[in-house]
């Protein structure tokens, strides 16, 4: 697995159209606030509580019991974990696109929070 400040992240699959990573999260790691323009970005989360905050929509808290979160491209979005969590993070080409590895635009860093109670999305 790939280190990441947050974590650690593993490629499962990826073709021209699906990029599917398995990711663990450490209590209160957060990735950066980014966007992709040319792919959805999927969260579907097997263990723990990962809260997910999309811009123009409401913030999710995606569980094991609850589904998986489809952030549709072109939206700024953030998460954070509430717990330890692993899941699976699935992003899909949009039609007449290949997906590119390289189409995130950040707009802040990621980190670990001491406590995730204390999460801002714009502050972060």
């Amino acid at each position: 697995m790939a280190k990441k400040i947050w974590g650690a992240t593993e490629t499962l699959h990826l073709d021209e159209q699906l990029h599917v990573e398995r990711i663990d999260v450490v209590f209160g790691g957060y990735c950066s606030r980014h966007l992709h323009n040319r792919k959805c970005n999927g969260f579907l989360v097997l263990n723990g509580v990962l809260l997910v905050h999309v811009d123009g929509r409401e913030t999710a808290y995606v569980r094991a019991d609850t589904g998986m979160l489809l952030v549709p491209a072109g939206f700024i979005h953030q998460f954070v974990a509430l717990s330890r969590v692993s899941a699976v993070e699935i992003y899909r080409a949009k039609p007449d696109e290949i997906v590119d590895r390289d189409d995130i635009h950040r707009f802040s860093e990621s980190g670990i929070l001491d406590d995730p109670a204390t999460y801002d999305y714009h502050g972060s």
